[in-house]
């Protein structure tokens, strides 16, 4: 991704946004790329490499507020109507989105997690993950820990190939379950990198998240034990939950985390008209099917022209 087409701007919530934008060519659409737990822009690079020479716009970003926030980005760098693409946690920040300001976009696709409704949602999802043995995984308690940041800042390889498992059976052994993943990056136990991540690839997910540090990102999960989201979906009215533009779900079959059994059943439910397509793969799509997941959101791409 060309250095030289990063912006900061600061939102009037007083936050400063990294992110990532290529105008569009007259007659393309702005693609909005929204990236999860623990990631960066740099998650969507191999889209943006697919997307960019076909003259599409691409804005790549770090759940009520967060949404406003990326809408005053998007007048900040005086983007209209643009098409939002999100994985993982960023698939929370899209719903909220799709709820609050559809008027902003022209279709919406969810990879990996799809359509969360309300906060309330994820914690259906987390009880599902956990076989209803606890209220929330294990990795997401350790995740909301004071302190977890300086562990996983110190064994950053460890927690590097935790979040970016060889097999997806890895996370049902070391993420899941209570302790294991304390156990797992405190141990600074290392299983190498998957085949789907080159190591450059590696070394640059490294890079990032060793000069960011980890800190910030962990707000996700310490959020995810507190009122302030529950309290804010509440004021959401019930009819703007229906996702009222055109819809994508790429669900990954051997996702352990975010179950592609559970968010085909909310999709069907607040997105009816909505495409689903479903890989048999693990969490990271975009890595592990690039091809494939270009080729969905491509064919997608054009059925909103």
């Amino acid at each position: 991704m060309d250095p030289t087409l990063y912006k900061d701007v600061v939102v009037p919530r007083g936050f400063t946004y990294h992110y990532y934008h290529s105008p569009a060519v007259p007659g393309k659409p702005t693609l909005l790329f929204l990236h999860g737990y623990p990631s960066s822009s740099y998650d969507w690079h191999r889209q943006v490499a697919y997307f960019q020479p076909q003259g599409r716009s691409h804005s790549a970003l770090a759940f009520v507020a967060l949404a406003q926030d990326i809408v005053d980005l998007l007048d900040a760098a005086r983007v209209g109507k643009v098409v939002g693409i999100a994985h993982d946690w960023g698939s929370v920040v899209l719903s909220r989105l799709s709820s609050l300001h559809s008027e902003r976009f022209e279709g919406f696709a969810w990879l990996a997690l799809g359509y969360m409704p309300v906060f309330s949602a994820l914690h259906t999802l987390a009880r599902a993950m956990s076989s209803m043995k606890s209220d929330v995984p294990g990795y997401w308690s350790f995740l909301a820990e004071e302190d977890t940041y300086l562990i996983c800042e110190k064994n950053i390889d460890s927690f590097i190939q935790l979040v970016y498992s060889v097999t997806p059976e890895t996370w049902v052994e070391w993420l899941i379950p209570e302790g294991k993943a304390k156990e797992y990056v405190e141990g600074n136990r290392l299983t190498g990198r998957p085949h789907w991540l080159s190591q450059e690839e590696y070394n640059t997910i490294r890079d990032i998240l060793v000069q960011a540090g980890l800190k910030s990102r962990n707000i996700y999960y310490t959020t995810a034990f507190s009122n302030a989201n529950i309290q804010s979906d509440s004021k959401i009215p019930q009819e703007a939950m229906a996702v009222q533009r055109p819809a994508l779900f790429i669900a990954a079959a051997r996702d352990v985390v975010c179950l592609a059994s559970v968010s085909k059943t909310v999709m069907a439910q607040y997105a009816p008209h909505a495409k689903v397509v479903e890989i048999d793969i693990g969490h990271w799509l975009q890595f592990e099917a690039t091809e494939q997941v270009n080729n969905e959101l491509e064919v997608w791409l054009d059925t909103l022209l």
